[in-house]
Order: structure tokens, then sequence, then C-alpha cells
């Protein structure tokens, strides 16, 4: 997928980034963490973490995905 946006703001600011956290049953807003990882094939991985309780609801390595890890 390829998106193009006209007049995009030159700063991102703040965005809400909503996933699913299975312990509160919503849709919460969610902290990026980079860590290391002995087994990811670059030692770095990316975890979403819920802001509300603290529960993992996603992980990301280098090839787990098209494309770049965020």
């Amino acid at each position: 997928m390829i998106a193009f946006a006209f007049g995009a703001p030159l700063e991102y600011g703040e965005q809400v980034k909503l996933r699913d956290c299975p312990d509160c049953g919503e849709a919460t807003d969610q902290e990026l963490e980079r860590r290391s990882d002995a087994d990811a094939s670059n030692g770095d991985i990316v975890v979403a973490v819920c802001k509300e309780c603290g529960t993992e609801t996603g992980e990301w390595s280098e090839g787990s995905i098209p494309g770049q890890v965020p």
C-alpha cells in the first residue's frame, strides 16, 4: 500500500496509537518501546504497551512484517 498526503503537517506532534488491549477489554492508547532481543535477526524489537494497564499488546521485529520496524 502506498499513500500520499497533500498538505500534511511538517510536525506530527503527539499521536494516539489505538490497539485492542485484552486486559482493558477495549482499544486503548499505546506506547511503542524499542527493546533488544537476542532472538530477533537484528537484535531489536518494537513492543506496543497499553498506557492504561501496561499489558504488551503487540511485538514486531525486522522481517516479521513487510517494511521497516517502526
